[in-house]
């Protein structure tokens, strides 16, 4: 069904844990963006809103959303590297960089796991009634 597409339970939890870690740093960033530089904070709201969008493949079924998750884990990762050297001198960027590390790590190793023991691009049919 059009509306009703059939995903994967890997892509469900994977989808409903990003749900979490996006919310959580959306609420983190609204309450933080006027100690941050505008550009960092306008930086973070783009990523939180691509993140958004690539659940939205999760949740479709497109047969795109790894690699467009792939794609926003490599964004992240170079905003990321490139972070201290633009925004040099700003707190933020010291304190984000671990957790933001993790987080890449995480996602990129369930990536690789689903991928490979899961069947992440291999939806399980659902039964109807």
């Amino acid at each position: 069904a059009k509306f009703d597409p059939t995903v994967s339970w890997f892509a469900k939890g994977y989808t409903f844990v990003q749900f979490w870690v996006i919310t959580y740093a959306s609420l983190e960033l609204q309450t933080q963006h006027l100690e941050l530089p505008r550009s960092l904070a306008l930086s973070a709201f783009t990523l939180l809103v691509l993140s958004v969008v690539v659940q939205g493949y999760w949740l479709e079924g497109r047969k795109r959303a790894l690699a467009v998750e792939w794609a926003r884990l490599v964004a992240l990762l170079m905003m990321m590297l490139a972070a201290p050297v633009v925004w040099a001198g700003t707190d933020a960027v010291r304190y984000l960089m671990p957790p933001l590390m993790a987080y890449v790590g995480l996602s990129g190793l369930a990536l690789m796991v689903g991928a490979r023991w899961v069947g992440v691009t291999r939806p399980r049919l659902a039964q109807r009634a």
